[in-house]
């Protein structure tokens, strides 16, 4: 498998240098990684992908989602008023319900999933 670090860095317009200081990796090291002659171990591949926000299956090309945001903050605002408004909603069921809230969350994620992927593989 080919890690895509060499692509992730140019887009953020770093050198192998400035990436190295960035993750406490040696240059060669990313120079490595990045000419697949190495691979990463895996907490070096979570550190990587934390730094682009991405999944560690999205630096091997696995997938072309959009990066999650790191905090609610980052959503756009009329995103985030909803997310509010459902977190606030949330927070007033019992127990039970949360558990019953978060199964049908899951749920919708994974229906969503399922057709992304249906979508997908009607383009090939």
């Amino acid at each position: 498998m080919v890690l895509l670090l060499k692509q992730f860095r140019e887009r953020e317009g770093l050198t192998q240098e400035e990436l190295s200081k960035v993750l406490q990796l040696s240059p060669s090291a990313i120079g490595l990684y990045e000419q697949g002659r190495r691979q990463p171990n895996y907490e070096t591949l979570i550190k990587i992908a934390d730094h682009f926000k991405v999944s560690i299956d999205a630096l091997f090309g696995r997938e072309e989602k959009e990066p999650m945001p790191a905090s609610i903050s980052e959503l756009e605002p009329e995103i985030r008023e909803k997310v509010d408004k459902i977190i606030g909603d949330i927070v007033k069921l019992q127990p039970d319900q949360m558990d019953l809230a978060q199964h049908l969350i899951g749920g919708l994620l994974k229906f969503d999933e399922q057709k992304a992927s249906a979508t997908k593989g009607k383009e090939k």
